[in-house]
């Protein structure tokens, strides 16, 4: 932190937090001028909106990542998809049920992927690494089906 007061000047480290506080909500829009703050210090920070429902991909490791996305594409092929194959290594119909349930509410785009809502993406994240530890075949199983 010293460091940090020592770079930006102690009286400019300190204004940065109290005119921040008030503008944590602000989303300025990007322009070629400076914005300057009471006391001449330029605004150094942008915020941008959190979006609760999407998450990073690599939050996974990457054959999580390599069977969401071989899912993924399998899921928008109905002709070719056939999920009792996929996931019969589970033996028990009803987890079966409860996992195609789980993975049908999500999206992946550039590296993110998205949910319906933030509770879905908050139970999706640790059911597919517990479903893949307990399960690895379904990995193969998955990349199989969309070759």
């Amino acid at each position: 932190m010293t460091n940090l007061c020592w770079l930006l000047g102690e009286e400019e480290y300190s204004n940065f937090f109290r005119c921040a506080e008030h503008l944590n909500n602000y989303h300025p829009d990007v322009k070629d001028e400076i914005v300057w703050l009471k006391g001449y210090h330029p605004l150094r920070y942008q915020t941008k909106t959190y979006d609760e429902r999407i998450s990073s991909l690599r939050v996974f490791c990457q054959q999580e990542q390599q069977f969401l996305e071989s899912y993924h594409w399998l899921h928008q092929l109905p002709e070719f998809f056939k999920p009792k194959e996929l996931f019969s290594v589970m033996g028990n119909k009803q987890d079966q049920e409860q996992t195609e349930e789980m993975l049908q509410g999500f999206e992946i785009t550039n590296d993110k992927i998205r949910c319906t809502n933030a509770s879905a993406l908050q139970a999706l994240i640790p059911y597919v690494k517990l479903l893949l530890q307990l399960f690895p075949e379904i990995k193969e199983n998955a990349k199989h089906a969309l070759s």
